[in-house]
């Protein structure tokens, strides 16, 4: 169980704040210094304070719209989420992603996107 008090920085955004953590191989088997996502105010179908997943920075995962990053996943390097795409299950995603409009990824999927590819609009990976 992941505790909220055993992080090093806090970033306080508008819905969601990201607690900084020391690197931890286990993540993404690399050494990236990652943040927590915890919801501070019911958005969407999200309820305060709902433990998120994993960003590498705060640009990954936007603080406008109902997007968010479930438990279990990590978002890293360039990827973005914004609008009101959802990401859940233990997805990775990361290079340059663009994930956003009503996009839905969850499951087990790992999307690693080069170039400008984005995920958007209705689009659902399972």
């Amino acid at each position: 169980m992941r505790k909220l008090g055993d992080c090093l920085k806090v970033f306080e955004e508008k819905k969601h704040i990201l607690e900084h953590y020391q690197p931890r191989a286990n993540y993404l088997m690399t050494n990236f210094s990652m943040f927590l996502g915890t919801a501070i105010r019911a958005f969407g179908a999200i309820e305060s304070g709902t433990v998120g997943g994993w960003v590498e920075t705060k640009a990954n995962l936007s603080d406008d719209g109902n997007c968010w990053v479930g438990e279990g996943v990590n978002v890293f390097e360039s990827t973005k989420v914004y609008g009101d795409a959802l990401i859940y299950g233990s997805a990775k995603v990361g290079g340059n992603a663009r994930v956003h409009g009503n996009a839905i990824l969850q499951g087990n999927s790992s999307i690693t996107v080069g170039g400008n590819s984005e995920m958007a609009k209705g689009a659902m990976i399972y």
